[in-house]
């Protein structure tokens, strides 16, 4: 069940990196809009989740086994 609310997270933030951050992470900074990613800072986060995404399905694969 983690490895799929994961894998629902991670899709979520490869699909709308700027959504995920400002749900998530927006909330730590006094002013969100001056601390916010640039696009390097996006991308690094959707190739990060799009690599959660797999190691999720391929747990929940050898896990289902």
């Amino acid at each position: 069940m983690i490895l799929g609310a994961s894998a629902l997270f991670a899709t979520w933030a490869v699909v709308a990196p700027r959504s995920a951050w400002w749900a998530v992470g927006a909330w730590r900074y006094r002013h969100p809009e001056a601390e916010e990613p640039g696009r390097a800072g996006y991308l690094g986060l959707r190739i990060a989740s799009a690599l959660l995404v797999v190691m999720c399905v391929v747990g929940i694969v050898l896990l289902s086994a």
